[in-house]
């Protein structure tokens, strides 16, 4: 992939962090770092370990949906494995699934209900997830307060 696409894909799945995130209260600022490899960050006002259980794997699945919800206009048979591992893992444990499961499908089956919840909402959210992304490729960085300004 090129680094341009990267660099939208990144966007894309940090504005998804950064929407979802500010409908609990929590977003501070989602950015772009400038590195070699397009890799993002979105900050929060508390650990998510601190945050209600529910919007916390909502608000890490609404980063690789928002992702996913892009490239599947452009690649097939992606899944939301393909892009947002950590974010998965982090959800994990989260919920405290600390115990064995046999396999990644597995654990994103069981994951179903908070990903079905989250895909509804980055839908109901995307044009703004779209508007967010864009601000993120033009200069970087987007703070909530622009975020509400957006809304």
């Amino acid at each position: 992939m090129s680094d341009k696409f990267e660099r939208i894909l990144t966007a894309f799945h940090e504005a998804g962090h950064l929407v979802i995130g500010n409908m609990y209260g929590e977003s501070e600022y989602a950015e772009i770092l400038d590195d070699k490899n397009n890799c993002g960050q979105t900050k929060y006002k508390h650990n998510l370990e601190d945050i209600e259980k529910e919007a916390c794997v909502l608000i890490l699945l609404a980063g690789p949906l928002s992702e996913l919800k892009y490239r599947e206009k452009t690649e097939k048979n992606i899944s939301i494995k393909d892009t947002g591992s950590n974010d998965i893992y982090r959800a994990k444990q989260v919920l405290g699934w600390n115990h064995f499961i046999e396999s990644d499908e597995e654990y994103i089956k069981q994951l179903e209900p908070y990903k079905n919840r989250a895909e509804s909402i980055v839908s109901g959210s995307w044009e703004i997830i779209k508007t967010v992304a864009g601000q993120l490729i033009k200069k970087n960085r987007v703070n909530s307060t622009e975020l509400d300004n957006m809304i």
